[in-house]
């Protein structure tokens, strides 16, 4: 029986149709998702070089929260013991920027700082510069620069590109929120609306991509179904959240537990999809029940770990929209467990021990989260601009493409097909990234 205690680490009816959506112009931008650390935890990157010469950076990728941000170099962020500016010894270096090094560097007000869950907070100042991703230039792009904080996890720049109504200054001080990276990239003329599609892909491969403005049908496999952000009860759509409908385990050897479904709180409950939260986060009742249907036990630091031969029996966990699937197979998702010294953790029968990435919220009423994990088999069409996401089937490991442009209208002509719109809000805390630290 799989029991968690407190002390534990903290539209149905579906239909195809045809949109507007294409154009003949190739306004778009593809940029890699890159791997930190071989694969061995969840964290969705992306190469950024900043100001001109270009200085280059390696940045979470983050949909849960909508400010990009870089540590100064020679700060106090810099000189912090869980920094990762310089590589020096370290077996990984995010990079930094100077800003006396950049002849298109300007600086800006007011002050900015960033809260993250977990504790990661960063002061500093905004600023405008040049930004490369890919073979693309966005000039004069607002960020922050920050030289301060406080980190329980190593330092990452975070790129959020969430709605604008998320910013950090936004929520405390500015009524008025500035163009954020997806907008600022419209304004710019490079995509022609502020959508794009998300590629996370098998965090064994070598990497995924994001395609600003654009969406590869190459990469996914049946309909994409389009569903509608949920309104927070300001009647504001400002996160990326929407409705799950259900949760099971299938698979494994015993056949009478081929299927087994997990109750979540509710019919249709709020989830923030975030591809910065490096798990899935559900309240504890539902953690247990996946660890139950599992056969997980708890590891000492809290972590759900089953043995690593899971991996042979087929299992899967399926999550259910308003007609869309997402099907993750459960040896996608694992990752070694690991004793203090590093070695992998083994249990007393002699048998590998593996981590599945499901944690509980810190509350049962919290927001519930689907990270990074889930993005692995899902292809996502975050659509700030008509307020919707695509889901569908993602293809793992493809290697064909066929990337085509997002317009005003919404996502792709022949593939999309419509959720019956359902009501709903929510009106709980926001969830914005988590960091993770690195080995």
């Amino acid at each position: 029986m799989f029991e968690m205690r407190s002390t534990f680490a903290s539209a149905l009816l579906v239909s195809a149709i045809t949109f507007p959506y294409l154009s003949c112009a190739q306004n778009f931008v593809q940029v890699p998702i890159v791997r930190v650390n071989n694969g061995d935890n969840f964290v969705s990157a992306v190469n950024v070089a900043v100001g001109n010469p270009p200085q280059n950076m390696t940045a979470i990728l983050d949909t849960g929260s909508s400010d990009f941000w870089v540590p100064a170099t020679g700060s106090k962020l810099c000189a912090d013991p869980k920094n990762q500016c310089i590589a020096s010894d370290k077996k990984f270096s995010t990079g930094s920027f100077a800003s006396n090094s950049s002849a298109t560097f300007v600086a800006g007000q007011p002050n900015f700082f960033a809260i993250y869950t977990g504790g990661v907070n960063v002061t500093g100042t905004f600023m405008q510069d040049s930004i490369r991703l890919g073979n693309t230039e966005l000039k004069n792009n607002t960020m922050g620069l920050s030289t301060q904080g406080f980190l329980p996890t190593a330092l990452f720049p975070v790129m959020g590109i969430g709605f604008a109504a998320q910013e950090f200054s936004a929520t405390q001080q500015n009524p008025t929120p500035y163009e954020n990276l997806p907008l600022a990239m419209k304004s710019a003329g490079l995509t022609n609306t502020a959508a794009y599609g998300i590629y996370l892909n098998d965090f064994r491969s070598t990497e995924g991509s994001i395609i600003f403005g654009g969406m590869d049908t190459a990469k996914f496999t049946g309909n994409m179904t389009m569903l509608p952000i949920l309104e927070n009860s300001n009647g504001q759509a400002t996160d990326f959240v929407i409705s799950a409908t259900s949760l099971a385990i299938t698979g494994g050897s015993n056949k009478k537990r081929a299927t087994t479904n997990i109750a979540l709180p509710n019919k249709q409950t709020p989830v923030l999809l975030d591809t910065g939260n490096p798990s899935i986060d559900v309240p504890l009742p539902v953690v247990e029940a996946i660890g139950n249907a599992l056969n997980a036990n708890p590891g000492p630091d809290g972590s759900m770990q089953v043995t690593c031969d899971i991996a042979n029996k087929g299992m899967n966990m399926v999550f259910g929209f308003s007609g869309a699937t997402i099907q993750v197979p459960i040896e996608m998702i694992l990752t070694p467990a690991k004793n203090k010294d590093g070695t992998q953790a083994k249990n007393n029968n002699g048998n590998n021990l593996c981590v599945v990435p499901v944690n509980p919220t810190a509350n049962e009423d919290d927001l519930v989260s689907f990270g990074a994990p889930f993005f692995s088999a899902a292809y996502a069409v975050m659509d700030l601009q008509n307020k919707k996401i695509g889901l569908a089937q993602a293809k793992v490991n493809a290697t064909e493409s066929n990337i085509q442009e997002i317009t005003a209208s919404g996502g792709n002509t022949s593939v999309a097909a419509r959720a019956e719109i359902y009501s709903g809000s929510w009106n709980n805390p926001r969830r914005p990234m988590r960091t993770v630290p690195l080995v």
